[in-house]
């Protein structure tokens, strides 16, 4: 089972699916393997930034220090998992800048189920309720 963070813009009452986005927790694989394509895909202009500075920054070092590869090596991997590691966490701040709210965590075998799972608990918290219209016994006590 994965974990999602479900967002959602606009309001509650108009729950139509189009505001709703969710967010799988944990390690990106496309983050890892060609991140700054990842990021321009996602529009993480400041992502983006991030990766380039720091592997200049890590080239650098190799040339100004000279470095053994195999070090480069282990430096630019470990960067890279980090950058995998806070992938999802780039994408939420961009939502919550964009207007969205995150609502709560939803645990679930696909995105498919999280989605029901949340738009199942958000229809459930935004009905009215119920009132009898026979009253209750303290309504007829004098």
């Amino acid at each position: 089972m994965a974990v999602y963070s479900a967002f959602y813009n606009g309001d509650i009452a108009d729950l139509d699916g189009k505001g709703l986005v969710l967010l799988k927790s944990g390690f990106n694989w496309w983050a890892f393997l060609i991140s700054p394509i990842w990021a321009l895909w996602h529009r993480l202009w400041w992502a983006l930034l991030v990766y380039v500075f720091a592997s200049l920054f890590i080239e650098l070092g190799q040339v100004l220090l000279d470095l053994p590869e195999f070090l480069l090596i282990a430096v630019s991997l470990a960067f890279s998992v980090l950058f995998a590691c806070y992938a999802e966490m780039f994408r939420a701040e961009k939502l919550k800048k964009q207007g969205y709210r995150e609502l709560y965590p939803v645990e679930a075998g696909s995105l498919e189920q999280a989605e029901e799972k949340v738009l199942r608990r958000l229809i459930k918290n935004t009905e009215p309720e119920r009132v009898s219209t026979l009253g209750t016994v303290d309504d007829y006590n004098y």
